[in-house]
């Protein structure tokens, strides 16, 4: 059967790809978001573009299906259970072999089976989108991530956010059939906000005048809130008026309260917990913080950018193919609460710098990272894949993706 085929199937087009995209969440993260966004891109271009969420059952999905239902965007679920993968994968089938696609996309180590599956069952194309990892627990660790490194080795492209991930990737030396393509933010309208979200200060009872540090991000290890919590420490002793919102929920939520609560932080940090319109934080921010120990291509970074805020960021994963230290940003090392300290309260003294970081930043998320550019360089990969497997073309993809023959 060639690539693409099915029984009673159309011909190949690769002017008009057919695409089966599949996540599996049931929260809009970053992957999702992006995503979504790609969604609403790809379906201005030609072709035809379905997505799929895998979840199991009796698990609440709602989220998506209320965000991709507000973009316009259908997804249809598919309902397994927590060890029912037969039944996952049967039904991926019969809904690719429904929609009639040539290209299947896979986000996350269980679709990347479903994606595999449908390369050999069912003829076809597999792109493996591979993003950043977590570290709550040593089966995500050692077990899921290991096992889609191994199968995205089958994969006819493997996609990267940043080029840091191509040394953790089996088979990352091959840049024919592994590429990076960055992620996108929509310059104009970066993050979900209120109606009002001048009431953010009020509402985190920011002093008059003071400096409000905000963090958005998942409470798992992996993003180092607990780092930023012992840096913030630091600036409080020099900046008494100084608060800071941790904009977020996860597993760590609790121990990172009670490690608050013991630094002495009490009402200078909030932990909000999880909000649908991040980006009313992030427009109340005098700085905006990201710690991680690890990180691909964070979306809450291009987020914040774009809204001309000066960030500090760990120099982690695909961080430095977003900021340049010291003209769109600062870098600190990971795990360096000192150095976080320090760039906090120096970005508090210089608010000429703070805003000259904020506007290059700005300049650079609307120069390199658009989602134009994102849904015409991944298109293009449809198209490769649909073709005879060679690679077209040597051009550099948008966004300073990595696209080499």
């Amino acid at each position: 059967m060639r690539p693409g085929h099915s029984k009673g199937s159309r011909p190949v087009d690769k002017a008009f790809p057919r695409v089966l995209i599949i996540i599996g969440a049931t929260t809009v993260t970053g992957p999702v978001k992006g995503v979504l966004q790609l969604m609403e891109y790809l379906c201005t271009r030609q072709g035809e573009y379905h997505l799929a969420n895998c979840v199991v059952r009796n698990a609440d999905a709602g989220e998506i299906r209320n965000e991709s239902g507000r973009r316009g965007i259908p997804v249809v679920e598919l309902l397994h259970g927590r060890r029912g993968y037969v039944d996952l994968l049967r039904q991926a089938r019969a809904l690719a072999a429904h929609l009639d696609v040539g290209v299947v996309q896979t986000h996350g180590y269980k679709q990347s089976l479903v994606g595999l599956y449908l390369k050999y069952s069912a003829g076809l194309r597999w792109v493996c989108f591979m993003h950043g990892t977590t570290a709550e627990d040593w089966r995500n660790r050692l077990l899921y991530h290991r096992l889609e490194n191994l199968m995205q080795r089958f994969a006819d492209r493997t996609v990267l956010v940043t080029s840091a991930q191509r040394r953790q990737v089996l088979g990352g030396d091959s840049k024919c059939r592994v590429r990076v393509v960055h992620n996108a933010v929509e310059a104009d309208q970066p993050a979900a906000m209120s109606s009002d979200p001048s009431r953010v200060r009020s509402v985190l009872a920011v002093p008059e005048g003071a400096p409000l540090v905000v963090l958005v991000g998942r409470l798992s290890p992996e993003k180092g809130v607990d780092v930023f919590l012992q840096a913030f420490r630091r600036v409080v002793g020099v900046s008494p008026g100084a608060r800071a919102a941790v904009v977020g929920h996860g597993p760590e939520r609790t121990r990172l309260e009670l490690l608050s609560r013991s630094l002495g932080l009490g009402g200078a940090v909030r932990f909000v917990g999880y909000t649908t319109t991040p980006g009313d934080y992030l427009m109340a921010a005098d700085v905006v913080v990201l710690p991680s120990r690890s990180e691909g291509i964070p979306n809450v970074v291009l987020e914040a950018l774009a809204l001309r805020k000066p960030v500090i960021a760990t120099r982690v994963g695909g961080v430095p193919e977003i900021i340049e230290h010291g003209v769109s940003g600062l870098l600190v090392g990971a795990e360096n609460a000192s150095a976080l300290a320090d760039a906090m309260t120096g970005l508090f003294s210089d608010r000429t710098m703070a805003e000259r970081l904020g506007c290059n930043g700005a300049a650079r998320v609307r120069g390199h990272f658009s989602p134009e550019a994102r849904a015409d360089a991944i298109i293009s990969l449809y198209r490769e894949v649909l073709s005879t497997g060679r690679v077209l073309g040597t051009s550099t993809y948008p966004a300073g993706t990595d696209h080499a023959g």
